[in-house]
């Protein structure tokens, strides 16, 4: 058998499989990163952001506040006062109005008046053991002496304010006849009125009570009445 002849002036034919070229890949890029340098390669510095997505929050519904019971402030009771009796009273008769009193001319149509009354009072006798009488004793009362004493006098102030009324008087006559104490045992309502009468009333003098004769101490009565009497 002959052999054939090779034939001159072609390149051989290689027949290339998945193989061998995965090979020469390796191999490409072994030698690649052989072939690179060893400074380091900078790499833009890259902030990556995130945020988390909203969560969506349930809305709930406000419910209204329990409705609390309303509290009624409690009443005080009211207080009762006992019904207390009603007192008795004086029914009190209203005098008719008088007529103004006197003034300027018009006093000349009016006098004044002042009466005395006498009153007989129990002597006091002065409390000294005495012995029994074997018999009564005689008793005087003391009397005023007549045209010794002059009535009191009608102040002016109170007759210009038409001032009327009557004083009782209690006089204390010692043993020789003169006044040592005026007592007013009932007002006339006016104290000009009063005291004219103490002040007349104390110049008095008296014949003294007696008993038996014997001059004693005794208390007297008297009555001094202040009028206004219209001339006409």
């Amino acid at each position: 058998m002959s052999t054939p002849a090779p034939m001159h002036g072609t390149a051989p034919t290689l027949r290339s499989s998945p193989f061998a070229a995965s090979v020469a890949l390796h191999a490409a890029l072994v030698a690649g990163a052989l072939s690179v340098p060893s400074s380091p390669i900078a790499v833009a510095d890259a902030t990556i952001g995130w945020r988390p997505a909203d969560a969506v929050v349930p809305f709930a519904l406000a419910t209204p506040p329990e409705s609390r019971p309303m509290i009624e402030p409690a009443l005080e009771p009211e207080l009762t006062r006992p019904e207390v009796p009603l007192e008795p009273f004086c029914a009190v008769a209203l005098r008719p109005p008088q007529e103004p009193p006197p003034r300027g001319d018009d006093l000349a149509a009016f006098v004044e008046r002042v009466r005395v009354v006498v009153r007989h009072a129990e002597p006091v006798i002065a409390a000294v053991p005495v012995p029994p009488a074997p018999e009564p004793t005689a008793f005087v009362r003391a009397h005023p002496i007549d045209g010794a004493n002059r009535s009191p006098e009608y102040p002016g102030e109170a007759r210009r304010r038409g001032e009327e009324g009557t004083v009782q008087l209690v006089l204390w006559v010692s043993a020789g006849g003169a006044v040592g104490e005026v007592r007013i045992a009932r007002t006339s309502g006016h104290p000009r009125l009063d005291r004219a009468a103490q002040r007349a009333a104390a110049q008095w003098r008296f014949a003294p009570a007696t008993r038996d004769g014997a001059p004693i101490e005794s208390e007297f009565e008297l009555d001094v009445e202040f009028r206004l009497v219209d001339r006409q």
